[in-house]
């Protein structure tokens, strides 16, 4: 979870003390309250193991000051969308150490055969 932006003030303007909840599957994991913020920054890596590829994203910001349970902004992620508009990745083959595997596609070469 990188960021929110533009969330609401809380009780009388009140900068929010932001906490993300993401849920995908079921499976429910949550950032560590940011600075207070309306433009929240957390730079925080969620995963889930077994994620499918039809499930949606769930992120649901929430204030976790003084007015805790207060709700700032929520969106729902298609993940079968998001996957199927990502660019393709080329698959590398022979995993590293030298000789053999893949062509070096950084000047459109094989690498030298094993003698």
């Amino acid at each position: 979870m990188r960021r929110a932006a533009d969330l609401p003030r809380v009780g009388g303007g009140a900068d929010p003390a932001p906490r993300a909840r993401l849920a995908v599957g079921g499976v429910e994991k949550s950032t560590p309250v940011a600075k207070r913020s309306t433009e929240p920054v957390w730079g925080h890596k969620l995963e889930w193991m077994a994620a499918a590829a039809d499930d949606t994203l769930e992120v649901t910001v929430w204030d976790a000051g003084l007015l805790g349970g207060v709700c700032l902004g929520m969106v729902e992620v298609d993940l079968a969308k998001e996957i199927a508009a990502a660019p393709m990745q080329p698959v590398r083959e022979g995993g590293g150490g030298g000789g053999g595997g893949a062509p070096d596609t950084k000047n459109n070469q094989k690498p030298p055969k094993n003698q």
